[in-house]
């Protein structure tokens, strides 16, 4: 019985990880993505002037 408790505390601890990794990552890349193009945004608006975060 304490076995099994062990082995689901350790599944869940490691799924936890691991959606708290996945979120880590989309934010981090989606920070970059907005970085990487923000001169093109900047230089392709026309009617709008975009100030992004440096």
């Amino acid at each position: 019985m304490k076995e099994g408790k062990i082995k689901n505390f350790k599944l869940y601890r490691l799924m936890v990880f691991g959606v708290l990794i996945l979120a880590y990552m989309a934010v981090f890349f989606h920070r970059l993505a907005v970085g990487i193009v923000r001169e093109d945004l900047i230089r392709n608006s026309t009617c709008l002037i975009l100030t992004l975060p440096t």
